[in-house]
C-alpha cells in the first residue's frame, strides 16, 4: 500500500510540475521542491528535470544551476532545459557557455538541444560555432537519410560533416559516417580521408586515424599534415617524429604546418639534435622567414635547454612579435634565468608591445625574490597587474598597504580572497 501511494505521488508530482512549467508558476514550484525534499524524492531525475525546466523558463537560473550541481550524474535533459531557458530569455552568451560546460562533461547534443544552441549563436552572432553546429545537424540528417533511403551524399558534404564531428569531438557520429563508407564499398576521396584522420585525431583516437592514413592509396602533404599534427596535438611525439622521418625519405615534402608540428614534438621529447636538424631544414627550405616557424624554434630550443640557440634565433628575427618574446621569456623562466627574463621583458616594453597573461606568468616564475616581483608589477598597467597578482596570490600573502597604490580595492579584495582560499586548501 505504501509503495502504491508513493507511485501515485510520483506520477502526480511529475504531472503537476509539467503543468506549472507551462504556466511559469514559480512559487508553487518552489513549494513542491521543498515538499519533495521532505519526502526524500528530490534526487529523482525526472523531478529534477522538471524543476530545472521550470526554473529556467522562469529565468531563475541560480536555482536551476544549484540543481544541476547537486545532481549525482550529468543529465542531458536538465542541461537542454537550462540552455533552452537561457535562449528563450535572450541570454545567448549564457546559453553558449552552458552548452560548452555540458559538452565538457561528456554530454552530446540531441535534437532538442541543437535548436536552442543555434538560436543562441544567432543572438550573439557567433557564426563560427553556428557553422560547426549546423555541420553536425547536417551529419545527423545525412546518416538518417542514408539509413532510410540509401541516398549517398557527395564527398564535399561528407567532408564538411566530418569536420563538424571533429570540431565538437563527436567520435560516435564520425564512426557512424565511417562505417557507412565501408558498407557502401566506396573508394575514399582524399578529402574525406583527411576528414576522417582529422576527426579521429581531434577525438584522441590516433590509432584509428593512422589506419586511415596507411590505407590511403596516394598520400599527399595534406594527409601527412593532418596525421602529423594529430600526433603532435595528442602528445604522441615519438610517432610524430617517426612518421616525418619516414615520409621525408619518400619525397612527400613538407611545409610550415609540418615544421610546426614536428618542432612541437621535438620540444616535448626534448631532443636537441633533432631540433637542430629541423632548424637546418628550415634554413635550406626558406621557411626561416616565417614568424610561426621562428617562434616554434625559439620555444623548442628553450625546452631542449639550448638557450644560446634560442636567443640567437630571437636576435636574428627581422620582425619580433609578442609570441617571440613570450617564447624566450618562458625559456629563461623554465631554466632559472630570472635576470635574463627581466632584461628581455624591459626590451619588450621598449617595443610598445603589450604583455599578456602568459608573459606575466613566465615573469613571476622567473623572479627569485619579492623585490624583483615588485619591480615587475609596478611597470605593468592595471589590467596586467591583475593577471600578475592572480598568479602571485597562491605563492605569498599580500600586503594590502603596499598594494593599495597599485591596484583598485575591488581587485585587492578578490586577490586576497584567492590567496586565503589557496592557503586554506
Amino acid at each position: 500500500m505504501t509503495n502504491l501511494c508513493r507511485l501515485s505521488s510520483y506520477v502526480s508530482y511529475t504531472k503537476l510540475l509539467s503543468q506549472l512549467t507551462q504556466t511559469k508558476s514559480l512559487k508553487p514550484g518552489l513549494q513542491i521542491q521543498a515538499h519533495l525534499t521532505k519526502l526524500g524524492l528530490s534526487n529523482d531525475s525526472k523531478h529534477r528535470n522538471h524543476l530545472v525546466n521550470l526554473y529556467s523558463k522562469c529565468g531563475i537560473f541560480n536555482y536551476a544551476w544549484k540543481l544541476l550541481d547537486e545532481s549525482p550524474e550529468p543529465d542531458l535533459v536538465s542541461w537542454s532545459s537550462l540552455i533552452s531557458g537561457y535562449t528563450k530569455n535572450g541570454f545567448g552568451k549564457d546559453a553558449i557557455w552552458a552548452f560548452i560546460r555540458m559538452h565538457s562533461l561528456g554530454l552530446k547534443c540531441n535534437e532538442f538541444t541543437f535548436p536552442s544552441v543555434l538560436k543562441a549563436c544567432s543572438i550573439e552572432k557567433e557564426l563560427f560555432l553556428g557553422k560547426q553546429l549546423h555541420g553536425v545537424v547536417v551529419a545527423i540528417d545525412m546518416l538518417n537519410q542514408m539509413r532510410r533511403s540509401g541516398i549517398w551524399p557527395n564527398m564535399f558534404t561528407l567532408s564538411s560533416a566530418l569536420k563538424a564531428c571533429a570540431a565538437l569531438e563527436l567520435p560516435e557520429l564520425g564512426k557512424g559516417l565511417h562505417s557507412l563508407l565501408i558498407k557502401k564499398d566506396i573508394i575514399l576521396d582524399p578529402f574525406v580521408s583527411v576528414g576522417l584522420i582529422d576527426m579521429y585525431c581531434k577525438c584522441n583516437l590516433t590509432k584509428d586515424a593512422r589506419l586511415i592514413y596507411d590505407l590511403m592509396p596516394g598520400k599527399d602533404l595534406i594527409a601527412l599534415n593532418a596525421m602529423i599534427s594529430g600526433y603532435s596535438q595528442n602528445e604522441a611525439d615519438d610517432a610524430c617524429v617517426d612518421l616525418f622521418i619516414q615520409t621525408f625519405t619518400q619525397g612527400i615534402g613538407f611545409d610550415q604546418t609540418t615544421l610546426l608540428a614536428i618542432l612541437n614534438s621535438a620540444a616535448g621529447l626534448q631532443v636537441a639534435d633533432f631540433c637542430k636538424q629541423v632548424h637546418a631544414l628550415s634554413v635550406k627550405s626558406g621557411f626561416l622567414c616565417d614568424a610561426f616557424v621562428i617562434n616554434s624554434l625559439v620555444d623548442s630550443y628553450g625546452k631542449c635547454s639550448q638557450l644560446d640557440a634560442a636567443a640567437r634565433i630571437f636576435d636574428e628575427c627581422p620582425t619580433l612579435d609578442l609570441p617571440s618574446f613570450t617564447s624566450l621569456i618562458t625559456a629563461y623562466a623554465l631554466l632559472g634565468q630570472g635576470e635574463e627574463a627581466m632584461k628581455l621583458y624591459l626590451k619588450l616594453q621598449d617595443t610598445g608591445l603589450k604583455p599578456d597573461s602568459f608573459v606575466c606568468s613566465s615573469l613571476l616564475n622567473a623572479c627569485a625574490n619579492l623585490s624583483a616581483k615588485s619591480e615587475v608589477i609596478n611597470s605593468f598597467e592595471a589590467d596586467n597587474r591583475m593577471a600578475l597578482f592572480l598568479v602571485w596570490a597562491p605563492c605569498v600573502p599580500l600586503d594590502t598597504e603596499k598594494c593599495s597604490l597599485m591596484i583598485p580595492d575591488a581587485v585587492l579584495c578578490s586577490v586576497n580572497q584567492t590567496s586565503c582560499e589557496v592557503a586554506a586548501s
